[in-house]
């Protein structure tokens, strides 16, 4: 079975890294891809922390949980988890089509994101080190 993510035909373009919405020539932008769709709510997803969104309070990784901590093989599957969870608690991401890989490398955490759909995967690499989050 997919995940809801593979039923999403339109939806407003964010940008990911700011979280804004995108306006071009004083329209919004909507996305048409559902792939396209997917890689930036799985951005969003672990970007948001608990109750960020009022009406989905339990939207999101929740990733300020961690911050203080030190980087190790305990809090890369932390980290694990809260993601996965992120995706998969609605069904948004069936956990059959999802597969994360946590890789300490120096003093950060890279996390592998793969969701697999009927063409090709859509991958996505996220460092977490003591800045925080971000996506290469």
């Amino acid at each position: 079975p997919m995940g809801l993510w593979s039923t999403v035909t339109s939806d407003i373009k964010i940008d990911s890294q700011y979280g804004d919405i995108e306006i071009y020539g004083g329209d919004i932008i909507l996305s048409k891809r559902n792939k396209e769709i997917l890689k930036h709510t799985i951005i969003d997803r672990f970007k948001t922390s608990f109750n960020d969104y009022l009406l989905s309070p339990d939207y999101g990784a929740n990733l300020e949980v961690f911050l203080g901590r030190g980087i190790d093989n305990k809090l890369a599957e932390d980290l694990h988890t809260a993601f996965r969870y992120s995706l998969t608690y609605d069904s948004f991401v069936e956990n059959s089509e999802l597969d994360i890989v946590p890789l300490i490398v120096n003093n950060s955490i890279k996390m592998y994101t793969y969701v697999s759909t009927a063409e090709e995967d859509v991958s996505i690499i996220a460092t977490y080190n003591k800045e925080g989050l971000s996506f290469d």
